[in-house]
């Protein structure tokens, strides 16, 4: 019964850590699509798509 209780408890973290590690940094990734931006890369639509994704808005 407890080693059952354990191997729960470590697939409950191991699912929370990887959804944890799996998430962007959306900071990072906005400061990067502006440097695209900047650079004449991307367009602005296509920047304000990006962030707005990124934002869930």
């Amino acid at each position: 019964m407890i080693t059952a209780t354990i191997i729960i408890i470590g697939i409950i973290v191991y699912i929370r850590y990887k959804k944890k590690k799996a998430s962007p940094d959306v900071s990072k990734e906005l400061i990067k699509y502006q440097k695209l931006l900047k650079k004449g890369i991307i367009t602005q639509e296509e920047f304000d798509k990006k962030k707005e994704e990124l934002l869930k808005l």
